[in-house]
């Protein structure tokens, strides 16, 4: 009976033991996992700043080129209706020349015929 009551005190010391094994690995374990858990919440946070930082640079790029195009736009219809003024203005000009020299015309017609009829 003696033996039995050794072997169950040597039996509980050695699940005892185990049992403090598997409770000392199971810390070890779980106290890794909160490190890697802890480093990875850390390096996700880096990696949304740096994703949000690139975010608004592309935002800020996005305004500035609708700015630069709308200012293009701008200075075309701009130009556009300066060569417009500029090409009524011209033809305006040639129709006058060509009535001035039309006239002229005219009036070294009638001139000549006058003096042909003199003589």
């Amino acid at each position: 009976m003696e033996m039995d009551q050794s072997e169950k005190i040597s039996s509980l010391k050695r699940r005892l033991d185990e049992s403090e094994q598997n409770t000392m690995l199971a810390a070890k374990y779980g106290k890794e996992l909160l490190e890697s858990n802890s480093e990875l919440h850390k390096q996700m946070e880096e990696m949304l700043t740096e994703h949000n930082k690139k975010i608004e640079v592309l935002v800020q790029e996005n305004h500035s080129l609708g700015l630069k195009l709308e200012n293009k736009i701008q200075n075309e219809r701009s130009m556009t209706l300066e060569i417009e003024s500029q090409r009524e203005h011209h033809e305006k000009m040639i129709k006058e020349k060509e009535e001035t020299a039309e006239q002229a015309h005219q009036n070294d017609i009638n001139k000549y015929t006058k003096k042909v009829i003199q003589f």
